[in-house]
């Protein structure tokens, strides 16, 4: 394996779980906690979005038990890029309102916030509230940018990247 591998590695994915594959070191990956790499004292902030601030909101699409997290993109403490996690949406009945309760807070006179959403994929299907309109053209009829691949990614790869982002300072949570 050549080096820049094993740095790419690295850099994607938390060091534990490179280890286990290039290093041959026992990892459990089957029990436990899913965000191990979460600890609060290296993990917390108290960052709060800044009026008409870009946002940048995780959305997962369920009937009845929608979730969205909201994030600001800034430098952290040692100048990387950082993606702080400061507010979030959960237990919203469908898109409709959630589209609702992201305007009530943040699409106030004078404080539009600019926002981008990186939904599900699964909601390019025709939505259960309109025949004709998907949930992802609910959201883009807002006028919100829409980021998401053509299928979701695999579950272990979303909670690797979650990991790899607490241990290298890349994610905050305002808890």
């Amino acid at each position: 394996m050549s080096q820049e591998y094993i740095d790419a590695l690295y850099e994607t994915y938390p060091e534990a779980l490179v280890n286990a594959y290039i290093e041959g070191y026992w990892t459990n990956l089957t029990t436990g906690t899913v965000h191990y790499a979460f600890d609060r004292a290296i993990c917390d902030t108290t960052v709060v979005a800044r009026p008409k601030e870009h946002l940048h909101i995780g959305m997962d699409f369920n009937v009845y038990a929608m979730a969205a997290t909201v994030g600001v993109i800034r430098e952290n403490n040692v100048g990387k890029k950082c993606l702080f996690e400061v507010d979030e949406f959960v237990g919203l009945r469908d898109t409709p309102d959630m589209v609702r309760a992201i305007k009530t807070k943040y699409r106030k006179k004078g404080n539009e916030h600019p926002i981008t959403i990186y939904p599900d994929s699964s909601g390019q299907a025709a939505s259960s509230k309109n025949a004709d309109l998907s949930d992802h053209k609910i959201l883009q009829a807002e006028g919100w940018i829409l980021k998401f691949d053509p299928t979701n990614p695999a579950i272990k790869n979303r909670i690797a990247s979650v990991n790899a982002g607490f241990e290298k300072g890349k994610v905050k949570v305002n808890v």
